[in-house]
């Protein structure tokens, strides 16, 4: 079971912080590279990690280009997400 949550999307997609460094979040796509909100992330297409944030709220994925790769979110996913998508 993972316990480590996405720092873009919030849903614990990962198993712990240490295994999550450049893991691809399921549910949003973000490319975990410990970065902070602001520095721009090559993992990441040049995208920040609050730029990211946005696009999950608004479209539910970090990066809009990657919409038809993500997992479709589970009701746990959702209820336990730092950052709730707008519906």
């Amino acid at each position: 079971m993972a316990r480590y949550p996405c720092p873009c999307c919030g849903n614990y997609t990962f198993d712990d912080e240490k295994d999550a460094f450049f893991e691809i979040c399921e549910v949003c796509c973000w490319q975990n590279d410990l970065r902070d909100l602001l520095r721009p992330s090559s993992a990441n297409q040049g995208m920040t990690l609050y730029e990211a944030r946005k696009n999950y709220q608004e479209h539910g994925v970090a990066d809009i280009s990657f919409r038809d790769y993500v997992k479709k979110h589970k009701e746990y996913e959702e209820e336990h997400a730092l950052v709730k998508v707008k519906k």
